[in-house]
């Protein structure tokens, strides 16, 4: 999904993604966390704003092109480490414990089946010390049966390539009345700069996992304790309410 032209691009794609104040608000969660695991890491967005000298990151990410550019970033860290595969194959291969589990951006709305999304649970439930807090973000089901996705257009400067910017034509379809409830996102992407005009396309697809859903996964693979809020932090969703985000206890 990521091994193309949007992991070249996908910094500037999402540079206006506030990383630092997501960041803030997890360290206000988990403030002791020594050692924390990014799932989903992608380029290291988060990783950035939660390395510290005293602390240890792990991030993993299925994406071959987005950890190699994480890699890139932080090369020098040497209290930073990436794995490249999903986080199933990373527990199976790592014995040591954390103590927070972060999978920000949507990343459980990109896991396609029941039984994936459950390993996906188990998987960082097995790898978190009791008591660690898992954060996770997603679509809200209710909101967007509430109003269906439509289609838009974004125009990005871009903040690593001088005068280069970017139109980018987003186009959903939604299929509710599936068993999974697919919401597919097809993207066509002009780059322009001064010497040329280059276009790409890609598919983002996604399923829109009911709260339902996440709660029985919770309560199996941790304490049943956790919080809905909404994706800034602030409490008490509401169907009008896109993205959502989940506070776990191990």
């Amino acid at each position: 999904m990521y091994d193309n032209e949007l992991a070249e691009y996908y910094d500037d794609f999402y540079s206006a993604k506030d990383y630092q104040k997501e960041s803030e608000f997890i360290e206000k969660i988990s403030p002791a966390a020594q050692r924390i695991l990014d799932v989903g890491c992608g380029t290291g967005g988060h990783i950035k704003y939660l390395t510290k000298e005293t602390n240890f990151i792990q991030g993993v990410d299925v994406s071959t092109l987005m950890i190699k550019k994480a890699i890139k970033k932080f090369g020098n860290a040497k209290n930073v480490s990436f794995f490249n595969g999903g986080i199933e194959n990373f527990a199976a291969q790592n014995d040591n414990k954390f103590d927070l589990g972060v999978s920000l951006f949507n990343v459980v709305n990109h896991i396609m089946s029941r039984r994936k999304l459950e390993d996906f649970f188990k998987s960082i439930s097995d790898l978190l010390n009791n008591g660690a807090h898992f954060i996770f973000d997603c679509f809200n089901f209710s909101a967007v049966i509430r109003e269906k996705p439509r289609p838009y257009l974004r125009k990005i400067k871009s903040s690593q390539y001088p005068n280069q910017i970017y139109e980018i034509e987003s186009t959903p379809t939604f299929d509710y009345r599936s068993e999974t409830s697919m919401l597919k996102l097809d993207n066509k992407v002009t780059v322009k700069n001064d010497n040329e005009t280059k276009y790409f396309t890609y598919t983002l697809d996604h399923v829109i996992w009911s709260q339902d859903n996440f709660k029985e996964l919770i309560d199996k693979y941790f304490k049943g304790e956790y919080k809905v809020l909404k994706a800034k932090g602030d409490p008490n969703p509401t169907d009008s309410d896109y993205k959502i985000k989940f506070i776990c206890i191990k």
